[in-house]
């Protein structure tokens, strides 16, 4: 099988696909439609940035589940209290209703930073905006990989699908080199969201059970305040998957 391999902001991608549409433009349109502007994610520079810390997980769930999750914050109240109280937007349930915020997520007043306890307070990342600072941005980028963009770190989770109820997800954080070459420590910045992970890949691990039942034959039901983002995510499988089908059949004629 033939295989493509190009490189984005620092990250590898490989493809499978026979003509593969060249990467930036899959790419880059997914990143506008979350921030509204690529130069804005650009100030970010993730291709200079270095791995301070990586994380391994065997979820025991399908990859879609994740990504569903990860689409929604109806959740977020019940199952995220550390993260609700770093970003009290996601408190509410309807704060999805209206599909993504491009003026992305603030921080809460009288939390200096996006850790875990609010408090270590870490060199900007050097080609931010003051006006960038103390904004949180989370977006998919179809078709396996997440970015969580904060003022001084980057996260990145990959996910290769293992089974039909199985999936490995690779999180890593990314700081400036020079950040961790002068000894900060970035523990506590990479404890917040050590603990979502956790949290969510426990939530979609109750939810693959599920997945057997025949109300799940179209994708279960989605409540109104996710509907504005998963369903467009929904239009981008099931549109992807009867492609692939219907290739598959002019193949067997």
């Amino acid at each position: 099988m033939a295989t493509s391999i190009a490189t984005w902001e620092g990250l590898i991608w490989v493809s499978l696909a026979r003509q593969p549409v060249p990467l930036e433009d899959q790419l880059r349109p997914q990143i506008e439609a979350r921030l509204g502007d690529y130069g804005k994610f650009r100030r970010y520079r993730l291709g200079e940035l270095a791995v301070g810390a990586r994380a391994e997980y065997d979820v025991a769930a399908n990859w879609k589940l994740i990504y569903e999750n990860f689409q929604e914050c109806y959740h977020c109240a019940t199952i995220h209290p550390e993260l609700v109280t770093t970003i009290p937007q996601f408190r509410s349930p309807a704060m999805g209703a209206k599909g993504y915020d491009p003026a992305g997520h603030p921080i809460a007043a009288g939390r200096p930073s996006f850790s875990l306890t609010g408090q270590t307070v870490l060199p900007r990342l050097p080609g931010l905006l003051p006006a960038d600072d103390r904004l949180y941005y989370g977006m998919v980028v179809r078709p396996n990989c997440f970015l969580s963009l904060v003022g001084d770190h980057v996260i990145v989770h990959r996910f290769e699908p293992v089974a039909p109820d199985r999936t490995l997800a690779v999180c890593e954080w990314l700081f400036p080199a020079q950040t961790l070459a002068a000894g900060h420590d970035v523990a506590d910045a990479v404890a917040l969201f050590a603990k979502v992970n956790e949290q969510d890949f426990a939530a979609v691990q109750w939810c693959q059970p599920n997945m057997s039942s025949r109300a799940y034959a179209r994708g279960g039901v989605l409540v109104p305040s996710e509907a504005p983002v998963i369903s467009g995510y929904y239009r981008w499988y099931t549109g992807l998957m009867g492609r692939h089908a219907a290739a598959l059949r002019r193949e067997r004629v």
